[in-house]
């Protein structure tokens, strides 16, 4: 074919509202057609907008999970649940790669290329690097204009038999796109002043897993034969593999250190399967220095696979299926006596204590019953009282009887069945509910629903049939909006006291905390809207201020 005439080759790309939620992701389709020669490359793939409202929602896993495998896995190796790049992928460390990549990826608009191809009579002829410059210099795609749009892929071949996963990596290599850390994934900037378009491709970080051999081309028979110990510490988890490691290691030492094709010594196997006996017995027999040793397909230490596979879990609990009730005795006992080998500072001191403490996720060893750190306290309390004086201001400025509707726009999450009851001192009493919870806080105790509804600043409210829940479902997305974590990082900002308290990884736990507080995730929460069918006649009752 002579060369081909891209001035007869026009490129159309079309956004469309994904179906399930067309308020943060739509659905991206190419085509790429010549003059006479009609169609000559297809591409699609998804656009994920609203960077904010993903992070309030807090379903990023959760929905890329139901759109493919190959999203769930994007989702969870470059992004945490909260939609921030994973740290390990920036901090220098054996897992980042050249690390061209950081915070930048934590804001700004996200497109995920799921697929080009290219017709095969038009193939290695241009036309792919051609389309994918058009898509890459689209208003459609590239349209965020505060923060750049960044364009993920994940560059495997979709079974042409001409075209390898070389092909493909060199393809996208060629246009500009560099690896993410180690993973399997790439990415694209369109700031020409970004690392990574300083990098050539020849320096670009190769996928971690390629530097072992792949176990998957070895036949079960031949590692159990040549790697007896990994097989046992990963299908025996009762006290029966003491016996088995203690055996081995009697027959020949070296075995507790012996390293797997893809890099994995035993301590890796027992710590990542959260084999308690194994671990203890390891341990016991003395592993070297391989509590540091990271030479492996996963990049980490033997802490940093376990932390990594108990964190995996808490996503997957509190992601997909919206309910994590705490690390297991066996996560924390092992990560324990792996902190205790490394030497580490251990809060609390002893290991019944320490696993005690911590099975809520608590690090700082000052959660109240595990789950409600300092900083969430103070962040809770100050919200409360925040949004109480506020609201008694506002109504400084409303004298008299106001609409039912004026009232109604401050409590976005009461529930449209209240709305008969709204009206002055209503509002009044729904906002000393708020001041109740702020005592309770700031007096060291838990504020459970009950224990708020029986404090006298609350009780108006609830003899009009509020709920203390409808309040806490408010003080939670209001805190959390304000949180960097996931909203405009105004609360920390602005108060200089929360730094002052240990950091935790319970502070932005807000899912931890709504449920803690009663807020059940398989129920509907607010915050409601003021349907158009709604009631919205005051009531008979007589505005007499309760207060």
């Amino acid at each position: 074919m002579a060369e081909f005439d891209f001035s007869q080759c026009t490129a159309v790309f079309d956004v469309e509202p994904h179906l399930e939620y067309p308020q943060r992701l739509s659905t991206v389709t190419g085509k790429a057609t010549h003059a006479t020669l009609g169609e000559i490359a297809t591409l699609r793939g998804l656009k994920l907008h609203a960077r904010y409202a993903w992070k309030q929602a807090g379903d990023f896993t959760e929905i890329m999970d139901g759109e493919s495998d190959e999203m769930m896995h994007f989702s969870t190796e470059v992004f945490d649940s909260d939609m921030n790049l994973q740290p390990w992928l920036s901090d220098g460390g054996r897992r980042s790669g050249t690390g061209c990549w950081g915070d930048e990826l934590n804001r700004g608009g996200m497109v995920y290329l799921e697929d080009l191809t290219v017709k095969s009579q038009y193939a290695r002829h241009g036309v792919g690097s051609w389309f994918l410059q058009e898509f890459l210099r689209s208003p459609k795609v590239m349209d965020n204009f505060m923060f750049n749009t960044h364009v993920f892929c994940w560059p495997t071949s979709s079974g042409a038999t001409s075209v390898t996963n070389e092909n493909v990596l060199a393809f996208y290599h060629k246009n500009g796109f560099r690896r993410i850390g180690r993973t399997s994934f790439l990415c694209y900037s369109p700031d020409p002043n970004h690392p990574s378009r300083q990098i050539a491709i020849a320096d670009d970080a190769t996928l971690l897993a390629n530097d072992f051999a792949d176990a998957s081309n070895t036949s079960p028979a031949d590692l159990e034969a040549n790697y007896p110990l990994h097989i046992a510490i990963a299908s025996v988890k009762t006290p029966l593999v003491v016996d088995l490691i203690r055996t081995a290691y009697a027959k020949d030492p070296s075995i507790i250190r012996k390293k797997a094709p893809d890099g994995l010594t035993p301590i890796h196997m027992a710590a990542g399967m959260q084999n308690v006996h194994a671990l203890r017995t390891l341990l016991e027999l003395g592993i070297g220095d391989d509590l540091q040793d990271a030479v492996n397909k996963l990049g980490t230490t033997p802490l940093e696979a376990l932390d990594g596979a108990m964190r995996s879990n808490r996503q997957f609990m509190d992601s997909i299926l919206g309910i994590w009730n705490g690390y297991s005795v066996e996560d924390l006992t092992c990560q324990y006596l792996l902190k205790k080998a490394l030497g580490m500072a251990l809060v609390p001191p002893s290991e019944a204590e320490y696993v005690d403490q911590r099975r809520l996720g608590c690090t700082c060893g000052q959660c109240a019953d595990g789950w409600l750190s300092p900083r969430m306290r103070f962040r809770l309390a100050v919200t409360a009282v925040v949004h109480q004086e506020t609201g008694e201001m506002n109504l400084s400025y409303m004298p008299g009887r106001q609409p039912k509707e004026e009232y109604l726009l401050n409590m976005p999450h009461l529930p449209p069945a209240l709305y008969p009851q709204v009206n002055k001192s209503f509002y009044q009493a729904w906002l000393m509910t708020f001041r109740a919870i702020r005592d309770l806080l700031n007096a060291g105790q838990m504020p459970t629903p009950e224990r708020v509804a029986m404090q006298p600043a609350a009780i108006p409210y609830i003899t009009r049939g509020g709920k203390v829940e409808f309040i806490f479902d408010e003080l939670t997305d209001m805190a959390k909006d304000q949180s960097a974590a996931f909203g405009d990082g105004s609360f920390e900002e602005d108060q200089d006291e929360y730094h002052t308290f240990p950091s935790c990884d319970n502070d932005v736990a807000f899912s931890l905390v709504r449920r803690k507080l009663g807020l059940d995730p398989r129920l509907s929460w607010g915050p409601y809207g003021m349907g158009e069918d709604e009631d919205m006649d005051e009531d008979d009752d007589s505005d007499e201020d309760f207060f």
